[in-house]
């Protein structure tokens, strides 16, 4: 029932922009893998601290020679002495962002994620997307179901991100294409069409003054 796989789709990336100019852009992953060769991978490890205390963990990374931290906040919700029960497959993750330097700047946060669990069954065909977004109580999120009607366990996951500041989707095929640009750039008000294979990408970020820093962005 249980497998333990990474899928190397399944990434968060940082974008930073200073007067509508792309000055530093990186997968959050200290990766090298043979596939998606367009993404820039290989993060120093140098400049991220990973610490965990169950069922919380953050990781924060130092973007050399930008004067920006990242930190985020890794959130798995329980109840203490009932995981059994209230244990839920949910991720949480919240992004604080610091601006150190001395330059206003638009910081741009991707998560994308691949259309499956990275078995064979992805590549089976049937595979499509549709965007979602939820009103309540003041609250605005939007996000993105992921269908997988693969038999005999077909299951749909979904992503979303609370309404702050700014989000935007898009679709990508993880295995051909660097979506960071459609991401920033591109919203999609419609499913998307079955393909072969499929994933997302979900962003969101602040424009940050000099030494302003901006708390709890949740790409999740």
């Amino acid at each position: 029932m249980y497998q333990h796989r990474t899928v190397i789709a399944d990434q968060f990336t940082v974008c930073l922009r200073r007067e509508g100019r792309t000055v530093y852009q990186q997968v959050l992953s200290v990766e090298r893998p043979s596939v998606l060769r367009s993404w820039n991978w290989g993060l120093c490890g140098y400049f991220a601290f990973y610490h965990a205390l169950y069922p919380r963990a953050w990781t924060v990374y130092q973007l050399p020679g930008q004067n920006v931290t990242l930190t985020c906040r890794q959130i798995t919700p329980i109840l203490p002495h009932d995981y059994q029960d209230s244990s839920l497959p949910v991720g949480i993750f919240v992004w604080d962002v610091e601006n150190e330097g001395d330059e206003a700047l638009d910081v741009s946060i991707m998560f994308s994620m691949r259309n499956g669990l990275g078995g064979g069954d992805d590549a089976s065909g049937g595979l499509w997307n549709e965007p979602f977004c939820l009103e309540r109580d003041g609250e605005t999120v939007q996000g993105l179901l992921l269908h997988h009607p693969t038999l005999p366990n077909p299951y749909t996951m979904a992503a979303y991100c609370q309404h702050q500041v700014f989000r935007s989707l898009a679709y990508m095929r993880p295995l051909s294409i660097w979506a960071m640009q459609l991401a920033l750039q591109q919203q999609h008000n419609r499913a998307s069409k079955p393909v072969t294979e499929q994933g997302t990408g979900l962003s969101t970020g602040p424009k940050l003054e000099p030494k302003e820093t901006m708390a709890n962005l949740s790409p999740e």
